[in-house]
């Protein structure tokens, strides 16, 4: 099946400030879903410190295989290498690999790069301020951002955590939606605010022509049980989230407030916590889909809905979700 949908291709990073917030597993299950609906999807092992998104796929797929292929650090590694590169001409069959999910949905994965006894040392020893500034590493990130947008139609990356070198690249310099990933507490909710900002204002400074950055932070591992804490801190994330929400449409009326409340949207995508998720790497959307409005598959589809209609029609996830996601599918 191929999407009728007329969307422009989008890379779309999700980070999160620090690590166990579920970042991954949330970007295989929605790039699984977007796949299903039958875009053309490309999954980038970003976090190259710590990589590991083809486990997520181990039902279908080689992992051993295809952690012997090469990836992303072979590919920084290969333009500081040598200074002509055209990207057209990069044999992409040795870098990509091709995921089979019964028969029906065909996802592209480039993991962090091959997993041999030199793995580590590329990733330790690769000089991000020389391959800027002396390899000319900026254009060639452009020049593959430009031909990945031309060859699929979601380039989903999983970024690393913190405030980094190969961060800064996948939280400015590459994406068009950056994706907040957070769990209820200071040192998470702060981070990805901080990040927030340096996105959008980092955005501006670069050469390389881009639509203002839109940011979608989505509360993490939500757990119900602690009714007057969840609503606190529910509170104050709704509060405290606006001022990454400015792309939500204005209304008529006065363009300086929101015609649909930041609540009403991250209300529907905050991801709860359930501890049969919490052992081993897990496609929920697959094992259990969609239905269940308690369960991940249903937030999972939200988000994915969301991103897919490119933030527009926004209103639709409070008022007639399932519309929403016809429209994600192409069916409206």
């Amino acid at each position: 099946m191929v999407n009728q949908k007329k969307v422009p291709s989008r890379i779309i990073t999700f980070y999160s400030y620090k690590g166990g917030v579920g970042r991954s597993m949330a970007m295989a299950n929605i790039g699984v879903l977007m796949a299903n609906w039958g875009y053309k999807i490309l999954l980038i092992d970003w976090d190259l410190e710590a990589p590991g998104m083809e486990n997520y796929f181990q039902q279908h797929l080689n992992v051993r295989q295809v952690q012997e292929k090469r990836g992303l650090i072979d590919l920084l590694h290969l333009k500081a290498q040598c200074d002509e590169i055209l990207v057209e001409e990069i044999p992409w069959q040795e870098y990509i690999s091709t995921i089979n999910i019964n028969n029906t949905i065909h996802i592209d994965l480039l993991t962090a790069g091959r997993r041999d006894e030199n793995y580590f040392n590329k990733v330790r020893q690769f000089d991000y301020t020389g391959f800027y500034n002396e390899s000319d590493g900026g254009q060639y990130l452009e020049n593959l951002r430009e031909y990945w947008l031309d060859q699929y139609d979601f380039i989903l990356i999983d970024s690393r955590t913190g405030l980094t070198d190969s961060s800064g690249i996948c939280s400015i310099h590459m994406p068009d939606v950056l994706v907040l990933l957070f769990t209820p507490n200071e040192q998470s909710f702060n981070g990805i605010k901080e990040v927030a900002q340096k996105a959008i204002e980092g955005q501006k400074q670069i050469i390389y022509d881009r639509f203002r950055l839109r940011v979608l932070p989505i509360p993490s591992r939500i757990e119900n049980a602690e009714t007057q804490l969840l609503d606190e801190w529910m509170q104050r994330i709704y509060r405290e989230s606006a001022g990454m929400l400015e792309w939500l449409p204005k209304k008529e009326s006065n363009v300086n407030e929101f015609s649909i409340a930041p609540e009403q949207i991250i209300g529907q995508l905050k991801i709860p916590y359930k501890t049969f998720y919490a052992y081993g790497e897990r496609l929920s959307v697959i094992e259990r889909g969609t239905l269940d409005p308690h369960d991940l598959g249903y937030v999972y589809e939200n988000i994915a809905a969301v991103l897919a209609n490119d933030l527009q029609h926004i209103h639709l996830l409070t008022d007639a979700r399932d519309l929403l996601i016809k429209k994600a599918k192409g069916e409206e």
